[in-house]
């Protein structure tokens, strides 16, 4: 399988402009910062933020001036062959669907979520066993102490 370096994470300071060409099976998500965007031939000006993602949707020239500084992910189609790169596009869903940035950004926190609720349920545990074994061994000491009192008692007697 062929790395596809289309997909990188790209910062952009505040004020950098960049142009892209549109079209079909291209676009931008914004993982961090804030960005306008605007289209050949569209009236639109899109401002989007971190966990906003857009496909472009004419042919010609996309414009994205950084807000803010940003970091976000291009997602480029290769030339015109849309349907290979809707095939080869990581970011689709099998039914040609596009994931977008808010869809990933939520799978991460529920996956970092997950992960500390494991960790707390692990802590949990260990508490658990140290506690048992810390009660074990106190019932092993007040044992150990009666028997001592029980041998002093009949060594006096």
């Amino acid at each position: 399988m062929e790395a596809d370096f289309s997909h990188l994470l790209t910062s952009l300071r505040k004020g950098t402009v960049r142009h892209r060409c549109g079209g079909k099976g291209r676009g931008i998500a914004v993982f961090q910062g804030q960005v306008w965007l605007t289209q050949s031939r569209d009236h639109r000006d899109l401002i989007l933020a971190a966990g906003d993602s857009f496909d472009f949707d004419r042919p010609g020239t996309a414009v994205v001036q950084a807000f803010t500084d940003a970091s976000v992910v291009w997602f480029d189609g290769t030339g015109h062959e849309s349907d290979r790169a809707l095939r080869d596009d990581p970011l689709r869903r099998a039914d040609g669907s596009r994931i977008t940035a808010f869809a990933l950004h939520r799978a991460a926190r529920d996956m970092r979520n997950a992960a500390i609720a494991r960790a707390l349920l692990r802590a949990a545990g260990a508490a658990s066993y140290a506690w048992t074994r810390a009660v074990l061994a106190l019932r092993s000491l007040q044992h150990w102490l009666a028997a001592v009192d029980d041998c002093r008692g009949l060594q006096r007697g």
